[in-house]
């Protein structure tokens, strides 16, 4: 990974690890949420790496001032119990600012000085989460191939 790639966050937004509360709204927003529950989510965001980024700001909807700020989650990415980056999201209004790279490489940074390696697993037909990860520095080292497999005595319904 190119390490002198680096991308700043515009004045309105700082970022943290993602709260415990915030499982929620990640698995919600999770394409591939089919493949594990929220409580399991919750488990990863407690106990692994995970970048939140959110927006602060002092008004409130209709533009007046606030005592204190109202922070929004609007971009993330988490490590999962494999090891692997993933689940990175934005929400749609906040798209095109440059937010889910620079949570990207802050959480490999932060991975990388862990001694963690930062790894992606990205299907074949996700050509523009390959093409992202691949302009952030991120090389592809190989293929693989992931079948899901659930006990017999499940069903459908255990798992949506």
């Amino acid at each position: 990974m190119d390490n002198s790639l680096h991308v700043r966050l515009p004045p309105a937004y700082h970022m943290s690890k993602l709260k415990e509360d915030e499982a929620s709204v990640v698995w919600t927003n999770w394409e591939s949420n089919f493949l594990s529950s929220e409580d399991n989510v919750r488990h990863d965001i407690v106990h692994f790496p995970s970048i939140a980024i959110r927006k602060h700001s002092l008004t409130d909807s209709t533009g007046s001032p606030q005592e204190a700020a109202k922070e929004t989650l609007v971009s993330w990415v988490r490590t999962t119990k494999n090891g692997w980056m993933g689940n990175t999201y934005t929400l749609p209004h906040y798209r095109r600012r440059g937010l889910a790279s620079t949570a990207t490489l802050a959480l490999a940074r932060q991975m990388l000085q862990e001694s963690i390696f930062a790894i992606v697993a990205i299907e074949n037909t996700n050509t523009a989460s390959i093409k992202f990860h691949e302009g952030l520095g991120f090389k592809r080292q190989c293929a693989i191939c992931m079948v899901v497999l659930v006990p017999a005595a499940t069903t459908d319904q255990d798992y949506s």
